[in-house]
């Protein structure tokens, strides 16, 4: 499901969204009964999974024989960029994050199903098309649920939002994992900050837009990745570099590789975090901008001295004193890059939540992703709060512990990291929620999230980057 975008392989995990493409279509309802007398017999899928294309679309479907009248849709994370639709292999398709979270929702009951776009890329709009297509295939052949819940990774957790959104008349509520919540243009303008810094602290040849092709996309990304290499293995003045790049766009100290605990550890943990940026600002923002027809990313305005907290300045001085100065300085006279005006807004419209929510969502984030930072969180939480719908909304968030034995953090820390207590758990709060029609409380969503969880209730979530 994990698929490095470009050329970053042995420096980072990069990350895992979706894409899905298809025509989008009215659907009708699933049922309004929130207490079926009788749960439905599903018509197709049960001993032999359904799996298959609609279109540019692939889908797979699997039914328990006794069904208890509930989809659980789901809509994976970005897989990586082709250079046109129908070269290279079609996206590997999935019905939820692991098989063993398949085989706890089977064993409990519920039909699960995920669709996605066969070309993968950032698509969050195709991935809603997808489950639309996937919907309709269920209606038509296996039968109509009494609920559908909709959920997602990364990306795939924004394109759950997005279709909880625009399909209130059918989806009955949404759980979104490690989602890119505070949109897609938010997103690519923290990856251009990322391009931008590394071209005027570390690579200067390195362009930054104006992508004309896959191919210039792939030169810039391989630049990129030699002067990250470069930087990691350089100097003591290259190391404080990348914790300030690091520090511009809230990368955190820890991942799922490093904890943070020495400074080797947090520059390591930066530079995961700088090549996954740098990698969807080629290849991924040279797809994004041919679609919409011009740059969507802006960082015109931005004052990147606002950007540095305290405790980042002091460990970067440590390493060279005076390299936060004239790091800054530097950024300040860079030449910056401006968005297509109409480009930016159609990418807005069509990619990014408004937080017009109907019915509840329930969303869970690690406290240290270094692919979308928990900052995109703060970014929904503050649409919602502006629609008036805030009481449709609990934000969920996993720490790690402060150390681990094994090779990876057990949970909190990286992009998706999260245990199969917490993946279960996420999706018992939601139906929960949905079935008894009151919000649980913290000592149900404690039960619901079982031992092996860094669940940690009072976490205050941070606002975007750009609205401190």
């Amino acid at each position: 499901m994990r698929q490095r975008v470009g050329s970053w392989t042995g420096i980072l995990l990069v990350v895992a969204l979706l894409a899905g493409c298809g025509p989008s279509a009215a659907l009708p309802p699933a049922s309004s009964s929130f207490a079926p007398r009788s749960a439905p017999v599903p018509h197709a899928c049960v001993y032999e999974w359904c799996q298959g294309r609609i279109g540019q679309d692939v889908y797979l479907i699997q039914m328990p024989a006794r069904w208890n009248g509930s989809l659980v849709l789901y809509t994976q994370g970005f897989y990586r960029v082709w250079p046109r639709a129908g070269v290279g292999n079609p996206t590997p398709v999935q019905s939820a994050p692991t098989p063993t979270v398949v085989n706890a929702l089977l064993a409990r009951g519920f039909g699960v199903a995920g669709g996605t776009y066969a070309w993968a890329g950032w698509s969050p709009d195709r991935s809603v098309t997808a489950m639309e297509a996937v919907y309709g295939y269920v209606l038509a052949h296996v039968g109509r649920p009494y609920r559908v819940y909709a959920w997602g990774e990364s990306m795939g957790g924004l394109a759950a939002v997005l279709l909880a959104e625009q399909h209130p008349e059918w989806v009955s509520g949404a759980a979104s994992a490690c989602g890119v919540l505070g949109g897609t243009v938010r997103f690519f303008d923290r990856a251009l900050d990322v391009a931008y810094a590394v071209r005027e602290l570390l690579a200067p040849s390195m362009p930054i837009t104006g992508y004309r092709s896959y191919a210039a996309a792939g030169q810039a990304d391989q630049i990129g990745a030699a002067a990250l290499r470069r930087a990691l293995h350089g100097s003591a003045r290259d190391r404080a570099l990348l914790l300030l790049i690091g520090g511009l766009v809230d990368a955190p100290s820890r991942t799922e590789h490093y904890d943070g605990r020495s400074t080797d550890s947090r520059v390591l943990a930066a530079g995961q975090a700088i090549g996954s940026a740098l990698g969807f600002s080629d290849y991924a923002r040279w797809q994004v901008d041919a679609q919409f027809g011009g740059e969507i990313s802006d960082n015109s305005k931005v004052n990147y001295a606002t950007r540095l907290d305290d405790h980042v300045r002091q460990v970067a001085e440590s390493l060279a004193p005076g390299v936060t100065a004239d790091a800054l300085r530097r950024l300040a006279t860079g030449s910056r890059v401006y968005a297509d005006p109409a480009a930016r807004v159609s990418a807005e419209q069509q990619m990014s939540p408004t937080g017009a929510l109907r019915h509840p969502l329930v969303t869970l984030h690690t406290a240290d992703d270094p692919v979308a930072p928990i900052g995109h969180e703060g970014a929904y939480r503050a649409q919602v709060t502006g629609q008036g719908r805030g009481s449709e909304l609990m934000q969920l968030v996993s720490v790690p512990p402060d150390s681990w034995s094994t090779p990876l953090a057990p949970y909190g820390a990286g992009h998706c990291r999260f245990s199969t207590d917490e993946l279960l758990g996420l999706l018992t709060v939601l139906t929960e929620w949905v079935s008894t029609g009151s919000r649980p409380s913290a000592t149900a969503v404690r039960a619901a999230f079982g031992t092996h969880t860094g669940l940690d209730p009072g976490y205050r979530i941070p606002s975007w980057l750009g609205a401190r």
